[in-house]
């Protein structure tokens, strides 16, 4: 007799983070799903119940992706490191364009999905609002607007990579945010 295949839990959340990233969340249905695995939908049904154990559990594990995408701030300075966070927004706006889509320009069963992902930058941006703060001798307020600022402008050059393209490479969107930050903090002066 011949022994039946596994199809384990992360083999079918790999293959539907992979179409996520290739065709984006919509694409995604058990049908098609058990296409890319090259199965009977029967394992997904069996490991999730059913499409929205799926899409729950996908998201835990596009958050766990994203967070090695946001590992940490890696510089002593408080412009790099503000920098640092940029980066990792700018990399998956070019990187991985529709999980870029998924988490910021999309909702996610009723609840936005930068409310799910703030626990995933909410120890960097502490540490460099506290940094911002004894570096440029300013109020917790005023470093926290500066963030806000930052935030606002390269989530607009992300969102515009993602929608319209625009930049040729990473390096062109980060000089512009080296640039703007500066700005920013010389206003804190």
């Amino acid at each position: 007799m011949a022994r039946k295949t596994q199809i384990s839990k992360d083999i079918i959340l790999e293959a539907a983070f992979q179409m996520l990233v290739r065709e984006g969340y919509a694409s995604i249905n058990i049908k098609a799903l058990a296409k890319e695995i090259g199965c009977s939908t029967q394992p997904i049904a069996w490991h999730f119940g059913n499409m929205e154990g799926l899409k729950t559990e996908l998201l835990d594990y596009c958050v766990r992706f994203l967070g090695k995408i946001f590992c940490g701030i890696k510089s002593e300075h408080v412009a790099e490191q503000l920098e640092d966070i940029a980066y990792g927004y700018i990399t998956l706006a070019f990187d991985y364009p529709n999980l870029y889509r998924y988490f910021y320009m999309s909702d996610v069963d009723g609840r936005k999905m930068n409310e799910l992902t703030t626990h995933l930058r909410a120890d960097n941006y502490e540490k460099a609002i506290g940094m911002l703060q004894k570096e440029y001798d300013v109020s917790a307020e005023a470093a926290s607007q500066h963030m806000m600022d930052l935030q606002m402008y390269v989530h607009g050059i992300a969102s515009y990579v993602v929608t319209h393209g625009g930049f040729s490479a990473k390096e062109e969107a980060m000089e512009m945010i080296h640039r703007a930050n500066l700005a920013f903090l010389e206003q804190l002066k």
